[in-house]
């Protein structure tokens, strides 16, 4: 008996990891669909645009720069559609890799998600604007701006400001 509900153990758990697989795999194959369509979408979009410019440039005709600022506009947002799920799809793969560091399963487990557009002023990994620290190098991060108090850009900023304010006070 105990032989009997040994092997009836090991093909319980054998289906289960096999279920597990094909959610997985489902999953990543809707997120890459996803993927996909906002892409041909994006595409669109500059195809538009380079009519409109090839249109300018042959015909003379006028372009609105309203109407490209809005095309513009839409080829960000789909990018950050597009870096969402590409973070969602990463996290995915990274739950069910038996090769992903620690630190990948970690942060996948954890949900953490990139902020689109953002990376570390110090390794240039991308990252989170709602965490303090880069992940990848442990540099902290400035959430309005992106770059750490020892940035060369705040650090300008800030000693002409304090320059401005030693100057104010001497000549008071």
């Amino acid at each position: 008996m105990a032989l009997i509900e040994e092997i009836f153990q090991g093909i319980t758990k054998e289906v289960n990891q096999v279920k597990n697989r094909s959610q997985e795999m489902l999953q990543s194959f809707t997120i890459t669909n996803q993927i996909k369509d906002l892409e041909r979408k994006r595409t669109t979009i500059y195809i538009e645009i380079g009519r409109m410019v090839f249109a300018k440039l042959n015909k003379n005709d006028k372009i609105s720069e309203d109407e490209v600022m809005i095309k513009v506009k839409d080829i960000n947002k789909l990018d950050d559609e597009i870096g969402l799920l590409n973070d969602e799809l990463s996290s995915l793969k990274a739950q069910y890799d038996p090769n992903a560091s620690a630190r990948q399963k970690a942060q996948a487990k954890a949900g953490y998600h990139t902020t689109p557009g953002s990376k570390c002023h110090s390794c240039q990994s991308e990252i989170s604007t709602d965490k303090s620290f880069c992940p990848v190098c442990g540099a902290k991060v400035n959430n309005e701006e992106n770059c750490s108090p020892d940035c060369p850009e705040e650090k300008s900023a800030s000693d002409g400001s304090e320059s401005n304010k030693t100057n104010e006070t001497k000549s008071s």
